[in-house]
């Protein structure tokens, strides 16, 4: 399968990682498969447009995560 994210430049960077943050903290507290995006939304401050316009699924914001930090 392959990723869809858009990410470039800073503000988009930004609201990415305030979006991966929110999908962090959430999985703390519930299954992956359990989470969604107008949670994950609320808890970034990041709406629900904007998300869909960085990431085309919850998963591809997984997969932005695991990247960043390999």
């Amino acid at each position: 399968m392959c990723q869809m994210y858009h990410i470039n430049g800073k503000r988009k960077k930004d609201s990415a990682k305030l979006i991966c943050e929110a999908l962090v903290s959430l999985s703390k507290n519930k299954d992956f498969d359990d989470i969604t995006i107008s949670e994950i939304s609320n808890v970034s401050t990041i709406s629900r447009n904007t998300i869909y316009r960085l990431f085309d699924t919850k998963e591809d914001i997984l997969n932005y995560i695991l990247n960043e930090h390999m």
